[in-house]
């Protein structure tokens, strides 16, 4: 009888039983490479930001030493050059930054930042200012590039841009006094007093001492005083005055406090004050034409002579010096020199209307065309040919056949003398 046999199949192992032991060992394979990867970026990373780190505590030197090392043995790495940029522009080696700059770029607000103060220190108003606008794109609040936006629009006479940022620092707690202090220098470039003497007294009402802001306490109360005298308020300008004086005693604050004094009906205190201005500056024009007049109303025509002949000496002196050695000769009887004083006076009137018919177009129109060729024949004038060649270049691409642009352009270009602002046609201001 044949015997029953039982077969048994052998168990189907699953399949996550034979495919533990690779994934374990691709686990472990993933795991080496993380650890290669980190050693590898740690290496790498480590040193760039040891750089970061020496830069940021103004460690420049050790800085660059570092990042010199590590881009020998890596040239091409793009944030080690960037890191490097940033080195240059607080070392001063600004032109070397920005050639890393404009072949790179920036990475980050920090970049832009240093790219847009290389600009800066350059006075490159119009270089820095897309930078600076990119930046704010990123930092909106950042309130050092709001403060530096707000001054490369003034300086290129875009005004209306300049108020709008400046206001937008002025809401910023901590940063409420700076700003109030470029909206009332913008008022004042625009021969606005009264405003200018409003946002100055918010300045006062964050900074009483006038300390820590952007100019030196001396200069801010000089300057208060100065529009507070210009607007017939000569008591508030005395005060601003003197807490200027207090400060730092020059020729130019002492002639003003003279100023102030004379309307305030203290004629004494206001011939010490110029006398004193005089004797730190012998040159000064105007408090030795104060002087003068001070003189010449008294009846000491020769005193008064001998106070104003320095002043009219001088290459281009203001008809009014000239004005008053006229009547100075014709109270001396001296009649033939009175019309030689007369012929000049009458020459310099008319180059001081071409004058203000300048600083007209310079309130009334500064993104004007003739505002923005006046601006560039200034910027030339003061050595800065970048900023002049920039402008000169916008407007010989909307009007190349004007005169005076087209030889403005060529003076800028070979760095030669410019043309006289008389040739600008005023009839067209």
């Amino acid at each position: 009888m044949a015997s029953n046999v039982v077969s048994v199949a052998t168990p189907r192992q699953p399949r996550s039983a034979w495919l533990r032991p690779l994934g374990a060992l691709l686990g472990v394979g993933l795991i080496a490479l993380g650890v290669i990867w980190f050693v590898v970026w740690y290496q790498h990373d480590r040193p760039l930001r040891d750089i970061d780190a020496a830069l940021k505590k103004g460690k420049r030197s050790d800085a660059l030493k570092l990042v010199s090392l590590f881009l020998r043995d890596h040239p091409d790495d793009v944030r080690a050059e960037i890191l490097r940029a940033r080195i240059l522009v607080d070392i001063g080696q600004l032109t070397e930054a920005l050639r890393v700059f404009h072949r790179i770029g920036a990475s980050d607000a920090t970049d832009l930042h240093a790219w847009a103060k290389a600009h800066l220190l350059r006075q490159e108003w119009s270089d820095a200012l897309p930078v600076l606008e990119r930046l704010l794109t990123l930092s909106p609040n950042d309130p050092d590039a709001l403060h530096e936006v707000t001054a490369c629009r003034s300086f290129l006479g875009k005004y209306r841009e300049a108020f709008e940022s400046a206001r937008r620092l002025s809401v910023q707690s901590g940063h409420e006094a700076r700003a109030w202090l470029q909206i009332g220098t913008l008022h004042e470039n625009l021969g606005n007093d009264r405003s200018a003497i409003e946002a100055w007294e918010a300045v006062l009402q964050y900074q009483p001492q006038a300390e820590q802001l952007q100019v030196t306490v001396a200069d801010f109360f000089g300057e208060f005083g100065r529009v507070l005298l210009k607007d017939g308020q000569p008591e508030r300008a005395r005060d601003a005055l003197e807490r200027s004086l207090q400060s730092r005693e020059t020729p130019e604050i002492l002639t003003l406090l003279g100023q102030a004094c004379q309307q305030l009906g203290d004629e004494t205190q206001a011939i010490i004050r110029w006398k004193r201005a005089v004797e730190l500056t012998p040159a000064s024009r105007e408090p030795r034409e104060f002087l003068a007049q001070a003189a010449f109303r008294s009846g000491e025509f020769a005193e008064a002579r001998v106070w104003l002949e320095p002043v009219v000496s001088q290459t281009k002196p203001p008809s009014s010096s000239t004005y008053l050695m006229q009547r100075i000769c014709l109270a001396m009887d001296q009649l033939d020199a009175a019309r030689i004083w007369q012929e000049r006076t009458d020459e310099l009137r008319q180059r001081e209307k071409l004058q203000s018919a300048i600083n007209h177009t310079m309130i009334e129109a500064p993104d004007s065309f003739w505002a923005r060729a006046i601006r560039a024949h200034q910027f030339a004038e003061s050595g800065n040919w970048h900023q002049a060649e920039a402008l000169t270049r916008e407007l010989l691409h909307e009007a190349g056949k004007e005169p005076f642009v087209r030889e403005l352009a060529a003076s800028v270009r070979n760095r030669g003398p410019l043309p006289s602002l008389e040739l600008l046609p005023i009839h067209q201001f």
